[in-house]
C-alpha cells in the first residue's frame, strides 16, 4: 500500500513540475490538478489527500481540488 501511495504521490508531482521552461517563467502562471479519491472516509485515501494538500503547499502554485464520495 505504500508503494501505491509513494506512486501515486510522484504522479502528482511529476504533473505538477512537468511545465516548459518558458511558463515557469510566467509569473502568475499557477497549475490546476484535482485528486479524485475513491472514498473520503478510508485511511489510504484521506493519507493520499493530506500528501497531495502539504505538496500543493509547498509547491506554491498549484491550485489543488480533492474530490471523493463519502461512503
Amino acid at each position: 500500500m505504500n508503494k501505491l501511495f509513494s506512486l501515486g504521490l510522484t504522479t502528482l508531482l511529476l504533473a505538477a513540475s512537468a511545465a516548459p521552461a518558458t511558463a515557469q517563467t510566467a509569473a502568475a502562471k499557477k497549475y490546476r490538478i484535482a485528486l479524485i479519491l475513491g472514498t473520503t472516509t478510508d485511511n489510504f485515501y484521506t493519507s493520499m489527500q493530506c500528501g497531495a494538500v502539504a505538496e500543493a503547499k509547498r509547491l506554491g502554485d498549484v491550485e489543488l481540488t480533492v474530490q471523493g464520495s463519502p461512503k
